[in-house]
């Protein structure tokens, strides 16, 4: 803007308020940027633990047998860890499978430390076992 002396520029004060509009945008941005980078790195432990429980129920299906219930097991040099806990099921459920076969109610949770906070995934399913066989 021109002055009284003819020449043009920005004054020390228009200077200061875009620099703070400047700096308030950018501190701004960073939040949203390190938010969105936490929220990536919790769905990623997210679907880590999901991929976990999933494969050792897998694991134990095709082995056919029970785990140990309720004794937390730790995974990964122990970042995870999981339980098995039985799961009632239907009367019709175990009746329709009498014999040398027996549903098995399995629930895994795996846990998880997370920014001082105990987060868990948990999946439920149920196992046919072969009687009078166990881990």
């Amino acid at each position: 803007m021109p002055n009284s002396n003819g020449q043009s520029g920005f004054t020390i004060l228009e200077a200061l308020v875009a620099f703070t509009i400047l700096a308030v945008f950018l501190a701004l941005l960073y939040d949203v940027l390190r938010d969105s980078a936490r929220s990536v790195a919790r769905g990623r432990l997210a679907a880590q633990a999901a991929l976990i429980a999933e494969s050792q129920l897998d694991l134990l299906r095709a082995r056919q047998i029970e785990p140990e219930w309720n004794n937390p097991v730790s995974l990964q040099g122990g970042r995870f860890s999981i339980v098995y806990a039985p799961v009632d099921l239907d009367a019709s459920a175990v009746d329709a499978l009498a014999g040398l076969w027996r549903p098995l109610g399995l629930r895994a949770v795996v846990s998880w430390r997370e920014n001082g906070a105990t987060r868990s995934y948990a999946v439920e399913t149920i196992m046919i076992a072969k009687r009078g066989r166990s881990g």
